[in-house]
């Protein structure tokens, strides 16, 4: 997984927030309201603004799974990556810090469908926050689409995430076989020189473009 480098909380964000006191998530509206509906002084604030910004930082991809998304409430969600549920965290419910993007994690799959990601995560806290670069340290994957733990903690993580259904390990693998093999059958690996490449683009973060266009 990832390490989330999170940017600094958009000033309109701040200004409606500063603006609406909210006390309750469904307060922030779905769309942007039209200009002329605007009240004199009012200040408008809505979840495609903010599902906008945390794709950026996100590089468009689920904070947990890292599949491709759009700014569409179908298949994006905004994430309270420490759950909003409950009378603990109640002061993180708009807190800039504590948000990213997550897909629906299979809620919208036919059935019978496995949960992944926040659908899974629920309000379950997870050990290894997306924003510690813990998360890279203690995370890997292998080369046949699983995902594996190196401490407790990491493994929690994976099992609260359901990171290793069939679903998501089977689009890994194929992701990952399509990079190093070059021929359909999978049987001839590139060349060492391509593998250098490709190497060098992931290092740079510049990989995650190819998972990126493999799950449009």
């Amino acid at each position: 997984m990832k390490k989330i480098n999170k940017n600094d909380s958009p000033s309109r964000f701040e200004d409606w927030k500063a603006y609406k006191r909210p006390k309750s998530w469904d307060e922030l509206d779905g769309n942007p309201i039209p200009a002329v509906r605007q009240i004199a002084g009012a200040k408008y604030y809505s979840k495609q603004e903010l599902r906008k910004e945390l794709l950026v930082e996100t590089s468009g991809l689920c904070c947990y799974c890292e599949t491709k998304l759009q700014n569409d409430s179908n298949v994006a969600t905004v994430e309270h990556v420490q759950p909003k549920l409950g009378t603990v965290n109640r002061h993180l419910i708009f807190e800039y810090a504590n948000l990213s993007i997550s897909c629906k994690g299979g809620e919208k799959d036919p059935k019978p469908k496995e949960l992944h990601c926040n659908s899974s995560k629920g309000s379950k806290p997870i050990p290894i926050s997306i924003f510690d670069s813990r998360i890279e340290q203690e995370i890997k994957y292998s080369i046949d689409g699983k995902v594996n733990g190196t401490t407790v903690d990491a493994n929690k993580t994976i099992e609260i995430l359901n990171l290793n259904i069939k679903k998501l390990s089977n689009l890994r693998k194929s992701t990952v076989f399509g990079l190093i093999f070059s021929d359909v059958e999978n049987t001839v690996l590139i060349s060492e020189k391509d593998a250098l490449i490709l190497y060098n683009k992931i290092v740079s973060n510049k990989g995650y473009e190819y998972y990126s266009s493999s799950n449009k």
